[in-house]
């Protein structure tokens, strides 16, 4: 029992030591990334649907760096259909879709 007990007090005394030499917080450093279009607010784009579209390749070169991706959101703009006439406005209400894809990164700082 008094093994079993030594080893006990060995293994608290390793945890304590452990948790009295940690660094401290996780200092983060952020990217933010934004992938917008480019298609006209106007003229006969304006009612044109699209996508927004994320090149894979940048995503994974971005996770071979250790960026987590922790957020991201659409940013929307409103379209004025003039039927590709500049200096004309219908009545139509504006209409509201997406411009953009926004992404937010971030990993441990690394001091150096």
């Amino acid at each position: 029992m008094g093994v079993t007990k030594s080893l006990v007090m060995l293994i608290a005394f390793g945890l304590l030591t452990v948790g009295c030499l940690s660094p401290g917080p996780i200092q983060w450093e952020y990217k933010v990334i934004t992938v917008d279009s480019d298609l006209s607010r106007t003229g006969s784009d304006a009612m044109s649907s699209f996508t927004v579209k994320v090149d894979d390749g940048t995503l994974n070169e971005l996770g071979m760096a250790n960026w987590e991706l922790v957020g991201s959101y659409v940013e929307h703009n409103t379209s004025f259909p003039n039927f590709g006439n500049d200096e004309y406005v219908t009545g139509i209400r504006p209409n509201v879709r997406p411009s953009a894809v926004v992404f937010i990164f971030k990993r441990p700082r690394i001091d150096s």
